[in-house]
């Protein structure tokens, strides 16, 4: 069975159910954890003390509801809505999250959190008492007898309203309807002749006639030496009258509560269902729409993936293209310096310029060897103090070729020397270089070829390290 959590920011308390996955043990064993509520849109979350990797399965979109833990921040983190990073509807961390359980049950509530807040979170067991975190809509705070009294459920009986018996005082007039004509002792039933003219005619079996408009009720049997204008007997009837009419208020007052009974029960089954409709309904639109975001996503990502796979054999073929280019060049002009040199030495060729002479080294070397070959061969990598020198070296010894020449900043960076000791005025550097990449680029070919990119800049010059294997320009003051 799925290990529950209790999340609780003040007043607000719900649950969530956790996923069997290596982060959601990992919460579990730190329980309790509590810290300060941040907000990032539709996005709550508070820092953890625990560094965890990244999961295989770990997602960059997530679904309303859905607990997710961010290695990056080392954040807990709840999702409910779009975030700054989103598109659309979708709800989108910063970054890639392991999703670690969800959210279950009623937690609409906890969308209205703001930032500040205490969380508390907190395994779910069986002593753990949630209570209801929705507010009643119709009141805030029900009154203390209508119909939603938290009592109305509860099963204990309520007090029966108490009705005070009045009894009449010896001396209180009793209302002429309700009393016979007194007689006297020795005549108990009989009548005077002038008596029955003017009163209602009494019947000894007790009921007594009352003048239209008043009250009826049924007479009890009279004791004994009782007369009906005793105290006694005028208790007797006023509590009569009493019970006959805290009767009838009761039953009207059974009908009331029986009605107030009803409506209650009706709305209390009937507007939970409705509610939890509604978030159903809601809950699987959000799901419809992030679903139909990721079959938008899929097709067009597969494009992008051919099309990436199509550009990335474009270059490796470019690249492989210029390397051979590069190779057959420098193959070309080694044969081209033994057939012509003999015996390993290059051909000298005099500038009519300033009448030195240059030569192509007899093969490719790095350049710390090639300098020193220049020297056995009585010369230097080639110095170029002019643009017209520049100019005359790859018109000679061709433009497809990167060849060494003598200038290095090996000693300080920036501070560039030819081998030969001549000052150094001019440069020709092609487009951002010189650029040290890898902070180990400090000697200088002309003739710039950058194979990936398939730019060849006749003439220009870049640097790079010393272990690459070129030929070399050799010059000579004679």
């Amino acid at each position: 069975m799925p290990q529950k959590i209790v999340l609780s920011i003040e007043e607000v308390r719900v649950i969530a159910e956790l996923r069997e996955t290596p982060t959601a043990e990992a919460i579990l064993r730190m329980l309790p954890l509590s810290g300060e509520t941040q907000r990032w849109g539709g996005e709550i979350y508070f820092p953890v003390p625990a560094s965890l990797p990244l999961e295989t399965d770990s997602r960059e979109s997530l679904l309303p509801g859905e607990l997710g833990y961010w290695p990056e921040g080392k954040m807990f983190c709840i999702f409910f809505g779009a975030t700054p990073a989103s598109e659309g509807d979708e709800i989108r961390p910063a970054s890639a999250v392991n999703v670690f359980g969800r959210l279950i049950g009623r937690w609409s509530p906890i969308k209205q959190i703001p930032a500040g807040k205490t969380i508390r979170v907190e395994a779910l067991t069986e002593d753990t008492t949630i209570e209801t975190t929705e507010p009643v809509e119709s009141q805030d705070k029900p009154a203390e007898d209508c119909m939603y009294s938290p009592t109305a459920f509860t099963g204990e009986p309520k007090p029966e309203p108490q009705t005070e018996t009045v009894t009449p005082s010896a001396t209180e007039e009793t209302p002429k309807s309700y009393s016979p004509t007194p007689l006297p002792e020795s005549g108990l039933f009989e009548s005077r002749p002038e008596e029955l003219e003017s009163e209602p005619a009494v019947e000894l079996s007790g009921e007594e006639t009352a003048p239209a408009g008043e009250d009826i009720f049924e007479a009890t049997e009279i004791d004994e030496g009782m007369t009906p204008t005793t105290p006694k007997a005028k208790s007797f009837i006023d509590t009569a009258i009493s019970f006959t009419r805290m009767r009838g208020v009761r039953l009207l007052a059974a009908g009331i509560v029986i009605l107030l009974l009803i409506v209650l029960i009706s709305r209390f089954f009937t507007d939970p269902f409705k509610s939890e409709l509604a978030d159903l309904r809601r809950e699987l639109g959000e799901q419809k729409k992030t679903l139909d975001t990721l079959n938008q996503t899929i097709p067009k990502l597969q494009t992008d993936l051919k099309a990436a796979g199509d550009s990335t054999r474009g270059q490796v073929n470019q690249q492989f293209s210029a390397f051979k280019t590069q190779i057959d060049a420098q193959l070309s002009a080694m044969r081209k310096q033994l057939s012509e040199g003999g015996q390993g030495q290059g051909v000298w060729v005099k500038n009519p310029t300033n009448h030195h002479s240059y030569c192509v080294s007899p093969v490719p070397l790095p350049w710390h060897q090639a300098r020193d070959m220049a020297k056995k061969m009585g010369g230097y990598l080639a110095t170029l103090t002019d643009a017209k020198e520049n100019e005359w070296v790859v018109a000679t010894f061709g433009e497809q070729t990167e060849y060494w020449i003598g200038l290095d900043d090996e000693l300080e960076e920036r501070k560039w020397i030819w081998t030969s000791g001549e000052k150094f005025e001019y440069a020709n550097w092609a487009p951002g270089e010189p650029d040290n990449y890898r902070k180990n680029q400090h000697y200088v070919v002309i003739n710039s070829i950058v194979p990936d990119k398939g730019n060849l800049e006749p003439g220009r010059w870049k640097d790079i390290s010393c272990n690459e294997i070129h030929l070399a320009i050799i010059e000579r003051n004679q």
